[in-house]
């Protein structure tokens, strides 16, 4: 059994500038992610690899 997957999602683009694409519910059921208001997705570039990295985390209220 492999530990990889691969979805593919089509971007849209919101604006001149700015592109959106859907996360697929089966990752975000994966990953246990919140899926609150206070629910935020955190993108990052793996300096090593060069890999975007994405984390679904859950942001305090008192913000």
């Amino acid at each position: 059994m492999t530990d990889e997957f691969e979805y593919t999602t089509k971007p849209w683009q919101r604006s001149q500038s700015s592109w959106a694409t859907t996360i697929p519910s089966e990752i975000l059921a994966i990953k246990s992610a919140p899926t609150g208001d206070n629910a935020r997705v955190k993108w990052s570039i793996n300096e090593d690899t060069g890999a975007v990295e994405v984390r679904f985390v859950e942001e305090s209220s008192d913000d």
